[in-house]
């Protein structure tokens, strides 16, 4: 008793001892900063991309020299340094000692740039020793200056609506609300990828101000929509910063000549390995007069795609750019299509029978056409130098998921011995081992379930192994093992090692199955869930007899049942 009261004064002397250093530090900490002051203040003009001076006075009116001081300045969004690098955020500068009774001050020429918030929030932090001790201390003060916003006017013109090869006009006018006080400003605009420019006129009327100009016309697909967009910008210290946007979506209005691509009658296929794809290719002239000299051109994109198959139905076909064209010189009906008349071309593929896998981020295969059809005939009031429409169509290649079942009686590399007679006998038991290998091919996929179930006469041992977690699992009501895993990431088995499973069953021969191979699992099933195709996917493997096609020790006929 005596020897725990001793401990526990010690712990109590020791807990004392340490509450009063860490008061004793707390309050020497608020005692050092005393008499310690950050005055800040901001002279020039405060405006965008004006240079102006931040003032930081340090005045030490406590008892102690201020050894090893420090300044550190942390410069907000929308503030950069003139002297230093445009990205720069943290300044630090050497400040040394600083003397009781005296003021130190540090000047920073900073600069305004374009934001979106007119106050500017410094934080400016003094570190320091205070006389002989050796800790560092820090004060921290937070200083805002308002920076007068540069505003400015910025307006985009575009048409609503426009035919795909129509020539449009866009306009836009820009400039600086305050003049005296913007820098010089600048436009940019920005159009689709496809646009084809005819012109463009962009004039400055002062620094601050200018007006563009521009005409052009775009190929896309009915109902699609494309954005333009136009920005202005300011230049500082050798940067460019946004000040303004301003965007305009643009529909485009259905064709005078509608076209439509469908692949085995659907426009959402979900495609397979070794499938043939029926591509038809469906228009219509919806004006009031006929169209001469159509033109058809479709382009195909896709590693899966088997050029070799491909059947153009007599059109002209370039591998090298992979373009199936259909004109007026080969096909008369293109020669003329009457008003109201609807028509339609086809040709078909097939796809490779296997997916060309070479790394890891060989998967998620798409098939892509892109076709156009154009007349050089145009419509009353369309601007435009020929009446024209594009479709593409997209279409995913689904996964696969293989399975593999292989029996087998010798099998010492895994260290199961299959006990029994060899070759089998009518009323005796033998013991075989049974290996499940997966291989996913192109695409992720989740809720993985293998089965199958044993035949008449066969029976499971309980052992069962797997590199997967969790292993197999046996249904003994049902005679099934179903085997489940929650995902599979595409070339699993291909780039890796495959998913294996592992298990033993008995079978005893019946006198029926004298002379003959005797069944011992049934079809091995497998499906999947296909994150990509979004779609259940399905395979199997032909069922095991004591055949044991993949057992190498086992010669053809020994596997038949004797008595």
């Amino acid at each position: 008793m005596k020897l725990f009261q001793s401990k526990l004064s010690v712990a109590l002397a020791i807990l004392f001892v340490v509450l009063v250093l860490v008061i004793g530090f707390y309050i020497w900490t608020v005692v050092s900063s005393g008499g310690i002051n950050i005055e800040a203040s901001a002279e020039g003009e405060k405006i965008i991309g004006e240079p102006f001076d931040l003032k930081v006075n340090l005045s030490n009116n406590s008892k102690n020299i201020l050894n090893e001081s420090k300044i550190i300045l942390e410069l907000p969004d929308g503030i950069t340094p003139v002297n230093g690098e445009v990205s720069q955020r943290i300044i630090e500068r050497e400040v040394g000692s600083i003397d009781v009774n005296k003021v130190h001050q540090e000047i920073f020429k900073v600069m305004a740039t374009p934001s979106r918030e007119s106050m500017r929030e410094f934080t400016i932090t003094l570190s320091y020793t205070p006389g002989t001790i050796a800790a560092h201390f820090e004060k921290t003060r937070k200083f805002g200056v308002d920076i007068q916003p540069l505003q400015t006017d910025l307006s985009l013109k575009a048409p609503e609506k426009v035919f795909s090869g129509e020539e449009f006009e866009i306009t836009a006018n820009y400039e600086a609300r305050d003049p005296e006080i913007s820098p010089k400003l600048f436009l940019k605009a920005s159009y689709p990828d496809n646009f084809v420019k005819i012109s463009e006129d962009l004039v400055e009327s002062s620094s601050t101000s200018g007006k563009l100009s521009a005409k052009g016309k775009v190929n896309f697909p009915d109902d699609a929509s494309f954005d333009i967009k136009v920005q202005i910008f300011t230049s500082l210290l050798g940067r460019d910063y946004l000040v303004s946007e301003e965007t305009a979506r643009v529909l485009i209005s259905p064709s005078p000549l509608s076209f439509k691509l469908i692949v085995n009658g659907k426009d959402n296929l979900v495609a397979y390995a070794n499938d043939t794809l029926d591509y038809t290719l469906i228009y219509k002239n919806n004006t009031q007069v006929g169209l001469q000299d159509v033109v058809i051109r479709s382009k195909l994109m896709g590693d899966m795609f088997d050029f070799r198959t491909l059947d153009s139905k007599e059109a002209k076909f370039n591998l090298f750019n992979r373009t199936i064209t259909w004109d007026s010189n080969t096909f008369k009906d293109l020669v003329l299509l009457n008003a109201g008349e609807e028509r339609s071309v086809n040709f078909s593929i097939k796809l490779r029978e296997t997916y060309p896998i070479k790394k890891l981020n060989d998967k998620n295969f798409i098939l892509k056409v892109e076709a156009n059809i154009e007349s050089p005939t145009v419509p009353y009031l369309v601007s435009a130098d020929k009446t024209v429409n594009y479709v593409t169509l997209e279409t995913k290649v689904g996964g696969k998921v293989e399975v593999d079942a292989r029996g087998f009686f010798r099998d010492a590399v895994t260290g199961i011995l299959n006990k029994g007679p060899w070759p089998p006998k009518v009323g005796q038991s033998t013991q075989y081992t049974v290996h499940w290998f997966l291989t996913n091919f192109s695409s992720d996929v989740r809720d993985i379930e293998v089965r199958a179930a044993v035949e008449d006469g066969v029976v499971f041992t309980g052992i069962i192994r797997s590199n997967t977690t969790p292993p197999p699992e046996i249904n003994q009501e049902s005679g099934e093992i179903i085997w489940k895993i929650d995902r599979l990431v595409a070339t699993t088995g291909i780039t890796g090692e495959k998913p294996e499973a592992i298990f033993q069953i008995e079978a005893n021969p019946t006198l029926d199955k004298k002379g003959n191979y005797m069944p011992l699992l049934s079809v091995t099933q497998v499906k999947a869930f296909d994150e990509f195709g979004e779609t259940e996917i399905f395979n199997s493997d032909e069922a095991i007899t004591t055949q044991l096609s993949h057992d190498s020790t086992v010669v053809e006929g020994q596997g038949k049942v004797i008595e």
